[in-house]
């Protein structure tokens, strides 16, 4: 979806894995529900891209053309039968996030160390190659949670599978003002109100000229793909945390020993 309106969705499962806390010595440490992110991600993806789109709560494939995208490749195939999203975000793909990993470290965008502890137990750590994308995305973070103006689908999706994944205790564990505001962006009170565009469409008044009736004809159908991409986020990210509280905070966990809410991996 590079270049579409909606460029920085491209990368929201990684962004979510970058986003993660580093340990002491560098490693990432990812909370312990990432996969939900990373399922919600993909779903958000692919409303976004026009490959499905949400009916009464279930995912309805559109597109017979497969995205180039193999994660998504993987999500859109699972997703026959047209399940609930809840459903289908509550049960993660097997080693989802591993996948995510080594496809960044294939890009050098993170490196891995593995070894044996007692000589026994097989471990693997991740570490960032360039901290600075860890640092931007905390920094975007920080000030999606400071703006107070209504936030783009871009912004909320990233805050909203934040707070999803577990991130938010992770990043904010001594400042409960920060995790109390990313809950509400997760969990609006009123949801639909996530967009800067969606009330804004004007409507041709008079008798309209061919030219307005298309420029009115194109908001419609823009307005159209922005609720349903709203929808999506709504959906993923009340998916990811119902499956997250349901399973305990454990579910699709796939590498490393866990402490204090998160687990290297």
């Amino acid at each position: 979806m590079t270049g579409g309106p909606h460029p920085t969705l491209e990368t929201l499962g990684e962004d979510l894995i970058l986003l993660s806390p580093l340990t002491v010595s560098g490693s990432i440490n990812a909370p312990l529900r990432l996969a939900y992110g990373l399922m919600g991600s993909e779903l958000i993806r692919l409303v976004a891209d026009g490959y499905v789109e949400l009916v009464k709560g279930r995912i309805q494939p559109l597109a017979a053309t497969p995205p180039a995208d193999t994660n998504l490749q993987e999500a859109l195939n699972s997703m026959r039968g047209s399940p609930k999203a809840k459903r289908w975000v509550g049960k993660p793909r097997k080693q989802i996030q591993a996948t995510y990993l080594r496809q960044l470290e294939a890009r050098n965008i993170v490196r891995s160390e593995s070894g044996k502890s007692l000589k026994v137990f097989p471990w693997r750590r991740w570490y960032p190659v360039d901290r600075q994308r860890h640092i931007e995305l905390q920094r975007r973070l920080d000030q999606i949670i400071a703006a107070r103006n209504p936030l783009g689908i871009e912004d909320r999706s990233l805050a909203g599978l934040a707070y999803a994944s577990g991130l938010s205790d992770l990043i904010y564990v001594e400042r409960k003002e920060q995790r109390e505001r990313l809950e509400q962006i997760a969990r609006p009170k009123k949801p639909g109100r996530l967009s800067r565009h969606g009330d804004e469409t004007p409507e041709p008044r008079g008798v309209a000229t061919s030219t307005a009736i298309d420029a009115a004809h194109q908001a419609a159908i823009d307005t159209a793909v922005q609720a349903a991409i709203d929808q999506a986020v709504i959906s993923a990210v009340d998916a990811a945390i119902s499956a997250a509280v349901d399973g305990g905070g454990g579910g699709g966990h796939d590498g490393g020993g866990g402490h204090g809410g998160g687990g290297h991996v």
